[in-house]
């Protein structure tokens, strides 16, 4: 190995663990490839899984930062920064003490819509149109009938936003919040293949979708309400055109 990097490390070593520091400690590992892709790999076989979503949860690989108290560790300060990420010296990562996620730049995901995690009454499939549940608090159900209030539209991806309630049960009881028994991811915003039919009138780009008498399923809205209709009842702007009693199509909400 000859990777040239004389002011970090010898030639022909391909790793250093050191102290971070002489007098205050802490711990320095230094790898580097000259090829690879990767100069550091870390990994970890366990003999069991977890799937626990709470402070409490542990995982095949887990890092845990804490404070200096007294002779032991606790917990670090609140905002402190608990992990960071940086390229060549610029911050690019902050993950902090209270789990909150902080970038340099904007998060990229490739799904097109943002969804966010429900539980739904009865069953549904990618691209049904939701309402809110009268009969079941806290849960949404598919559309019943024309003109209903909108809630999202189940997503084809995993939510980016997920039931992670945390403490909250404990904090707000009064929420009557309860473990998700369907959940699903819900599209709230963004280009989202939707369930149409043209029981209303053929479907043409552009046109605002509400939702159908056919359970789950958009229309377009009628003439007469297209310059009144209240946001709440409208499921999106059609993308694509739809000449068919059963289709599938993008629209944006």
């Amino acid at each position: 190995m000859n990777h040239g990097l004389t002011d970090i490390m010898e030639t022909d070593a391909f790793a250093e663990l050191k102290r971070i520091d002489a007098d205050t400690g802490g711990f320095y590992i230094d790898a580097a490839d000259e090829s690879a892709a990767r100069a550091l790999l870390l990994r970890a076989t366990s003999g069991g899984n977890t799937t626990t979503k709470t402070t409490a949860a542990l995982g095949t690989i887990q890092l845990e930062a804490g404070d200096i108290s007294g002779s032991s560790n606790g917990p670090l300060a609140s905002d402190s920064n608990l992990v960071v990420i940086s390229n060549n010296g610029t911050t690019r990562f902050i993950f902090d003490a209270e789990g909150t996620g902080h970038a340099d730049d904007v998060w990229s995901d490739t799904a097109f819509d943002l969804a966010e995690e429900y539980d739904i009454f009865g069953e549904v499939t990618e691209g049904t149109v939701l309402t809110v549940d009268a009969a079941h608090g806290n849960r949404l159900s598919r559309s019943a009938e024309a003109y209903q209030v909108v809630t999202g539209i189940v997503s084809y991806h995993t939510p980016q936003l997920s039931n992670a309630f945390n403490n909250i049960m404990e904090k707000y009881p009064q929420l009557q919040l309860h473990e998700f028994t369907n959940p699903q991811p819900v599209a709230l915003t963004g280009v989202v293949p939707t369930l149409v039919t043209n029981d209303n009138g053929n479907v043409e780009i552009g046109d605002l979708l509400v939702t159908s008498s056919t359970p789950g399923v958009a229309m377009r809205v009628d003439d007469k309400w297209k310059k009144i209709i209240n946001d709440r009842f409208v499921v999106g702007v059609a993308l694509m055109p739809c000449d068919a009693q059963e289709c599938v199509i993008n629209l944006q909400r």
